[in-house]
């Protein structure tokens, strides 16, 4: 806001904003300014294609586990979430009943 560029809150609107604040020379961002967005967008862009290839190697988990297919059919589990319990609970028949379950999970 200091230079007079707004960008509305959100990770999907600083994704679209910040290559065309970049490319804008009329803006009146300083050079180092410059730099170090265009250093931060770099390391974002970095950051998102991490994530997106762990988020493929947890698909590829899931898909191939059957506790983990089962969990994903339950309203409001997903891949993380399923993933996460699988590998935190690992073998359910360890647990008598639901309830011994949610009472370890809660504890």
């Amino acid at each position: 806001m200091e230079y007079g560029v707004i960008i509305p809150k959100g990770i999907s609107y600083i994704r679209k904003q910040i290559p065309l604040v970049l490319e804008d020379a009329e803006n009146g961002l300083t050079v180092l300014f410059r730099e170090l967005l265009s250093e931060l967008y770099e390391e974002m862009a970095h950051l998102d294609k991490r994530i997106e290839k762990l988020e493929h190697k947890l698909e590829t988990i899931a898909a191939n586990n059957e506790a983990c297919r089962l969990l994903l059919t339950i309203p409001g589990i997903g891949l993380l979430s399923a993933t996460a319990l699988f590998t935190a609970i690992g073998d359910i028949s360890a647990f008598k009943n639901g309830r011994e379950m949610a009472a370890w999970l809660f504890r």
